[in-house]
């Protein structure tokens, strides 16, 4: 037997021609000899293959293919359908373009206290069923043990006040009130109509909707970049505008979205991963990480301001608010607060709105003039909203 968790695509052969994978050898340890399988198989955050039938005899082997070159904690639970049931899983974290192998044992007698499938000791909520191990923050206790609190905070920038995880929150077709929200639920293509694929024919890239590593709901937006030689500059962003008519027409406005970004990017290399600038001088402000620092940089006229703190957690969703204010006659500023990302403190100097205004914002990867040869990339991209009021990460 064989399940598939993820494959290369035939462009991003360059990326990906060893592959990540997980064999799970999987054996009975008692009772009958399973009818099928149902197989799950969970990172720190959610399921990523949930209860998907396999058929074949025990003992047996089951295969994951994974995409991506990070280290990923998961946890694998396989179920065999029968009278009586019998259940078993395992700990296992991937080793980039390696094989990993992990013994799975089937037993009638494996506790599952709540009877979500799911034995107690591999389970981040087990007096509560949760099938699907929803865990926002990554923290190990399950959305489905924990409450939040929110500390009501006017300003908008700081509204987390979080012992434990992110309750489940509402999609696009309930957060109402907002100029712009994209959760990419409504489409298994990207929207064009709605996003600009800002893609130059050198850019050896993917741009598709991801239905493995999403922060809620089915889809993320998946972003990848084949390898990028030293010197070169290659992109993978797509581009919103239509929101900006009234957001020119403010002092103030928010980006707010969350990021999966599996790995730091090359050491001495920068990605921009989201940006707010007017199309035709690409003039304006972005959001930069590398292996250690994230930083504001504004890249407009001839004195670039830029300020940075602390890298962002790689490897878990975090969660972007982004506050731009600006001005064509007085100095402007931007600042930057979220969930797992360091705050930065507004930037001020001599900031102002580019000659003909903003026109959009772009999301995705973005390595200008590398300075060492950086291997291929991917980002992941889920619940983008855009407003001129206050936005927060629990929308």
């Amino acid at each position: 037997m064989r399940s598939v968790l993820g494959v290369c695509l035939a462009s991003w052969i360059a990326g990906c021609a060893t592959p990540t994978t997980v064999r799970v050898d999987v054996a009975l340890a008692d009772g009958p000899q399973p009818t099928a399988l149902t197989v799950s198989v969970y990172d720190q955050h959610r399921a990523r293959v949930l209860r998907q039938i396999e058929h074949g005899t025990l003992p047996g082997t089951l295969v994951l293919v994974l995409d991506g070159s990070q280290e990923w904690p998961l946890r694998i639970v396989v179920e065999g359908e029968g009278s009586p049931l019998t259940l078993g899983g395992a700990r296992v974290s991937t080793a980039p373009r390696r094989q990993v192998t992990v013994p799975v044992q089937l037993s009638t007698t494996t506790v599952d206290t709540d009877g979500d499938s799911v034995p107690d000791d591999l389970d981040n909520c087990p007096s509560v069923a949760n099938v699907d191990q929803g865990d926002v923050q990554g923290s190990g206790l399950g959305d489905a043990c924990q409450q939040d609190t929110f500390d009501g905070g006017s300003d908008g920038m700081n509204d987390l006040s979080m012992p434990g995880d992110l309750a489940v929150v509402p999609s696009c077709s309930t957060v109402g009130g907002v100029l712009f929200c994209e959760d990419w639920e409504s489409s298994t293509t990207i929207n064009t109509p709605k996003w600009a694929l800002l893609v130059a024919a050198s850019d050896v890239a993917e741009i598709n909707t991801d239905l493995r590593f999403v922060h809620r709901g089915a889809h993320s937006l998946h972003l990848h970049l084949a390898p990028t030689a030293q010197g070169t500059a290659h992109g993978a962003q797509i581009g919103e505008s239509a929101t900006f008519p009234t957001v020119n027409n403010a002092p103030t406005f928010w980006v707010r979205a969350w990021f999966l970004v599996p790995a730091a990017p090359a050491v001495g290399n920068d990605v921009r991963l989201l940006v707010t600038d007017n199309a035709a001088s690409t003039q304006g402000m972005g959001v930069n990480v590398n292996a250690s620092r994230l930083s504001l940089q504004d890249y407009i006229g001839s004195s670039p301001q830029s300020d940075s703190t602390a890298a962002p957690t790689f490897g878990n969703w975090s969660c972007f608010v982004w506050r731009i204010d600006v001005s064509s006659t007085a100095t402007g500023s931007i600042s930057l607060t979220g969930l797992n990302v360091p705050s930065v403190a507004p930037i001020s100097s001599a900031i102002t709105e580019p000659p003909n205004g903003l026109t959009q914002a772009r999301v995705g990867p973005f390595f200008g003039n590398v300075a060492v040869a950086q291997p291929a990339y991917d980002v992941y991209v889920d619940d983008i909203l855009i407003d001129t009021k206050a936005l927060t990460c629990a929308q």
